[in-house]
């Protein structure tokens, strides 16, 4: 027989106490779009709530993969799935390998920006890979 925990995995984040509140103020799960947890950790805190994550398939053991990102964007005409992509451009925008402190102050640097900014940012032309 499963135990509850065993089910919680298996809906994903909605399982996890919280979530469906939070949902309810705006706030998406992070996980929906990236799977880095240092995305959550660079998030403007304003626009950022963790929960436990309680599922078994996340160690509920109160390490870093134990937190669930719960987060909105911080410009109201842009998706929380528009942010992290445009982020993400952002972030990678060199080919060089890319260390964790790096990730952090490329993430939190983006995430400050103004709505001017990101706009300036989106309609750059980039060159081809």
């Amino acid at each position: 027989m499963k135990s509850h925990l065993d089910i919680d995995a298996a809906f994903g984040a909605d399982a996890v106490p919280g979530v469906l509140e939070l949902r309810l103020e705006g706030f998406e799960p992070l996980e929906e779009y990236t799977a880095e947890v240092a995305l959550g950790e660079a998030w403007p805190q304003q626009y950022r709530r963790q929960v436990p994550d309680v599922r078994l398939d996340r160690g509920a053991d109160g390490g870093p993969d134990a937190v669930l990102w719960m987060v909105r964007s911080p410009w109201e005409s842009m998706t929380v799935g528009e942010v992290v992509a445009m982020a993400w451009s952002w972030i990678d925008r060199h080919p060089t390998p890319r260390t964790d402190t790096e990730l952090d102050a490329r993430a939190r640097e983006v995430l400050s920006w103004s709505l001017h900014d990101v706009r300036s940012w989106i309609t750059q032309p980039r060159r081809a890979s």
